[in-house]
């Protein structure tokens, strides 16, 4: 089957990324990524979807004339390369997975195919009228492949499971449930854990290609057969009507273990017992089939074994169905899903943390917008009133601004960005999120983020985040020169400058750093390995913070400092 860039294109563009993600994710399509593969990018809040790797799987999917067939087998693919986004591991800062890999010495093929099966397994419930089995069946050209070396066994071990009684099968399904939630930004924290699974890929393959060599598997033809049926025998994707696959009115079902999650009320009733309703829990063992004729207002949960059905509404606001959700992913009652992409998505987004800082500024717009918050009797007694027939005896008094005389605000943020942050880089990058927010809702406030490492860094907003991979050295006079560009006419100015370990002076300085910093509109925070440079300092004020509270204490001086100027 063959698929233009713009086909691939306009189905990416169509995909409900804020369904799945719970909230608005640029998605983009491109021809070929930078990375020749699907990707997520927190720093940027960026999927990119590589469609190049989408048409050439498509390739061997036999030609049709129905559109509508077209249009699944691509968004089938969409979805398997969305998921690759979600969840494989890539690189980080230690260095790239594709080193592991050959280290393990397996090819990449060997690792993808492996990769292939996890990320289908875990997401085989959750996308709207996709079967990755079938698709998989689809794309080997319409038939489980007859495998002529190791290799194409493996293959059809791990994508296809043959050799089902064997122990090669039990261990591929073990790897894939105990490293079912690692993802590609969770490597800071699951660093090991992600080579271990790439080691045990290794392992698994090696002494598989060994015991082949003495026993050769036989070619169990009616096997294969069976699984064909099972995969054939199906619908577009379980419990789907192959007509009736719209992304917005399809009927879902998920089969599994596990927590079911819907948005609308529902009752969750049928050969079971359970009730899931908006802003509420229930248990329910069985067939539990979730329709939802509620407003579908709320988020409605239900626990369940067995399958759970649901329907999506087209609005969530309409009246109609409720979403009765996934059945979940056979994690013994935990649903995988929401955790792996808040991980994913949303940990860098704090919404309580943006409305608190926009409550700071929004206050004082609605105190200065031309008065009207003043009574006609507030302000200032002036005699001269006193012959007015109105009887408003009192001037208006214009609100206060506080310390800021011009009722707008810059914030400078120099931040640590050496490797020694990196702990703490998401939680900061959340900060920097929330006031990019505030900032688009403010005209009166603007803030710029200056990187802190081996120099200092001037960045370009959207795309101002940290990525803790530089060291730590400073000279006095790059920091009044690149402040001095931070400086804004009619405008309140204040630096915040966070390290979280010791500032080295470039060689052949002898000049304090930091006494460029001394000035009283700026607060500098550290964990006192720069004591002694700081002592000298006579204006600026220093705070001094152990390492993991570093960021908490960076969030409050920029809500403390917001109140200073905005109150």
């Amino acid at each position: 089957m063959k698929v233009s860039f713009d086909e691939v294109k306009e189905v990416v563009e169509m995909l409900p990324i804020s369904y799945y993600a719970k909230r608005q994710v640029p998605v983009f399509a491109e021809k070929r990524t930078k990375f020749g593969t699907s990707y997520y990018d927190s720093l940027t809040d960026e999927i990119h979807i590589d469609c190049s790797l989408i048409q050439k799987g498509l390739e061997n999917i036999s030609e049709t004339s129905a559109l509508e067939e077209k249009e699944v087998a691509v968004r089938s693919m969409v979805y398997h390369e969305l998921s690759h986004a979600i969840l494989t591991p890539m690189e980080d800062d230690y260095g790239s997975i594709e080193k592991t890999i050959k280290g393990c010495r397996i090819t990449h093929d060997i690792f993808n195919i492996f990769e292939d099966e996890r990320i289908e397994t875990i997401l085989k419930d959750f996308y709207i009228g996709v079967n990755f089995k079938k698709l998989l069946y689809d794309v080997c050209g319409g038939e489980i492949p007859s495998p002529k070396n190791t290799l194409e066994k493996f293959f059809n071990l791990v994508r296809f499971r043959c050799y089902k009684g064997t122990k090669w099968a039990k261990e591929v399904d073990e790897i894939i449930e105990k490293y079912k939630d690692i993802n590609i930004n969770s490597l800071e924290n699951d660093y090991w854990k992600v080579k271990d699974y790439i080691r045990e890929i290794s392992y698994l393959y090696h002494n598989f290609e060994k015991e082949e060599k003495k026993n050769p598997l036989s070619d169990n033809s009616e096997e294969r057969e069976n699984i064909k049926n099972s995969i054939t025998g199906a619908n577009v994707s379980k419990g789907f009507d192959k007509n009736n696959v719209s992304e917005k009115t399809a009927k879902g079902q998920g089969e599994g273990n596990g927590e079911g999650q819907g948005e609308g009320q529902g009752e969750g009733n049928g050969e079971g017992n359970g009730e899931g309703q908006g802003e509420g829990q229930g248990e329910g063992n069985g067939e539990g089939n979730g329709e939802g004729n509620g407003e579908g207002q709320g988020e409605g949960q239900g626990e369940g074994n067995g399958e759970g059905q649901g329907e999506t509404p087209e609005n969530h606001n309409d009246k109609g169905h409720g979403h009765g959700g996934h059945g979940g992913n056979g994690d013994g009652g935990k649903n995988l899903l929401e955790p792996i992409l808040n991980k994913q998505y949303n940990k860098t987004h704090d919404d309580s943390l943006t409305q608190e800082l926009n409550m700071v500024i929004s206050s004082f717009n609605k105190k200065n917008n031309s008065g009207n918050g003043c009574t006609s009797y507030s302000g200032v007694f002036n005699p001269r009133n006193v012959a007015r027939n109105d009887f408003r005896y009192f001037d208006k008094k214009v609100a206060s601004r506080g310390n800021n005389p011009f009722g707008t605000f810059h914030l400078n943020l120099v931040i640590d960005h050496s490797g020694s942050f990196r702990a703490l880089q998401d939680s900061a990058n959340t900060l920097i999120n929330s006031l990019l927010e505030v900032e688009k809702k403010n005209s009166n406030f603007t803030f710029d983020v200056i990187l802190s490492g081996d120099g200092l860094t001037e960045t370009i907003k959207p795309k101002c985040f940290i990525r803790a991979d530089s060291g730590n050295s400073l000279g006095y006079y790059e920091i009044l020169e690149v402040m001095g560009r931070h400086k804004k006419k009619n405008a309140y100015v204040y630096n915040i400058v966070l390290h979280d370990g010791g500032v080295y002076a470039y060689e052949g300085s002898s000049k304090n750093a930091f006494l460029a910093w001394d000035n009283a509109n700026t607060t500098i925070i550290d964990t006192g390995d720069n004591k002694s440079a700081l002592r000298k300092l006579t204006t600026a004020r220093i705070i001094y913070s152990p390492y993991y509270d570093l960021v908490k204490t960076l969030g409050s001086q920029v809500a403390d400092i917001l109140r200073t100027a905005f109150r």
